[in-house]
């Protein structure tokens, strides 16, 4: 599969190979976690990760963007849908260096107050 994007952040590499996405310990380069199928069937074109290590977030073929929390890897939470692949995502700084409200505060990381977000391209 193809590799279509590498990311470092909060101590992981995260890797968007073909469907799936591979998170990395940045120093051993050993797997830590991995989201099967992230997007379905479709491939993973973008891949960005939070600056405190717990989210991963994919823009993918089917057109969405995507949130998964690396504490609970089988839920996602979807963020935006466009009706083509969704590729480009950049972090905003002044938003993923927040901390989330509470250890399962998921919504925290699109953006609230005090919480991290992204801005989809």
């Amino acid at each position: 599969d193809w590799v279509w994007g590498v990311v470092p952040r909060g101590g992981h590499v995260c890797v968007a190979v073909g469907v799936d996405v591979e998170v990395r310990d940045q120093d051993s380069g050993e797997i830590v976690a991995e989201i099967r199928r992230a997007h379905g069937g479709g491939k993973v074109h973008a891949v960005e990760g939070s600056h405190c290590g717990r989210y991963v977030f994919t823009g993918g073929e089917d057109g969405c963007v995507r949130l998964h929390d690396l504490h609970h890897l089988h839920h996602h939470q979807h963020i935006d849908h466009h009706h083509n692949p969704a590729t480009p995502l950049s972090p905003s700084d002044h938003h993923m260096q927040g901390s989330s409200n509470g250890p399962d505060d998921a919504s925290a990381a699109l953006g609230g107050a005090g919480g991290e977000g992204v801005v989809i391209g």
